[in-house]
Order: C-alpha cells, then sequence, then structure tokens
C-alpha cells in the first residue's frame, strides 16, 4: 500500500544552489545595485549590460520562472494524487519544494514508486 504521507526532502545542494540563483535572478531585475556583478567576470558584464539596456525584459524573465515554477508546484499536487500521497501537509510539502526547486524537486516525486499491491 502506498505511503499516504511521503515527504522527500530535496538535498544540500540542492538548497544552496536553488537559494543563490534564485536570489540572484530575483535581485537582478528589482534590486541591482545589491549584486556585486563586478566579481562575476564575464558573466557580471553580461548581466550588466542586461540591467543597463534591458531591465523590463529582466522583468518579464522573472515573471516567466515565477509562472513555470507555480506550473510546476500545481503539477506537484496531480503528481502527488496520481502516487497516492494524500496527507495535506505532504501535499504542502511538495507544493512548496517544487515552487522553490523547481523539476530538481519534482523529480524525486516522479521517481516516487508507491509499493503495488500484489496480484495474487
Amino acid at each position: 500500500m502506498a505511503q499516504s504521507n511521503f515527504f522527500q526532502l530535496a538535498g544540500i545542494y540542492t538548497w544552496v544552489a536553488g537559494i543563490l540563483f534564485d536570489g540572484f535572478f530575483t535581485l537582478l531585475p528589482f534590486a541591482p545595485d545589491l549584486v556585486p556583478l563586478s566579481y562575476l567576470g564575464p558573466f557580471g558584464s553580461f548581466f550588466q549590460n542586461l540591467v543597463d539596456n534591458s531591465p523590463a525584459g529582466l522583468i518579464n524573465f522573472w515573471w516567466f520562472l515565477f509562472g513555470i515554477h507555480i506550473t510546476e508546484a500545481l503539477l506537484s499536487f496531480r503528481v502527488c494524487t496520481e502516487k497516492g500521497v494524500t496527507d495535506g501537509t505532504a501535499r504542502f510539502l511538495w507544493f512548496f519544494q517544487t515552487f522553490l526547486f523547481g523539476y530538481f524537486s519534482l523529480g524525486l516525486l516522479f521517481n516516487y514508486y508507491p509499493d503495488r499491491q500484489k496480484q495474487k
């Protein structure tokens, strides 16, 4: 029988990378002065060019990424239902973690195979 409260926390590298990337791509369009672009070498020059010449494009890109994360988080509810995860707390944790980390969290849920009942 499937565990109704299955939840697997993403790895520490996913947490660190997710927080850094999400923080970077949130600060870049909304508070570019807080991002030390001069320390990023050619990437910093590229992003500084985007900040200077296309701030609306950065904001649109942020909204695009936000929409993708919301879509993946909502998809996690459907996958939870299909996998038999019925506990409300576990479903919320999958939603929240998938919203933060996207496919890296959703992949953990996709790779969960609940025990199937044996046929006699």
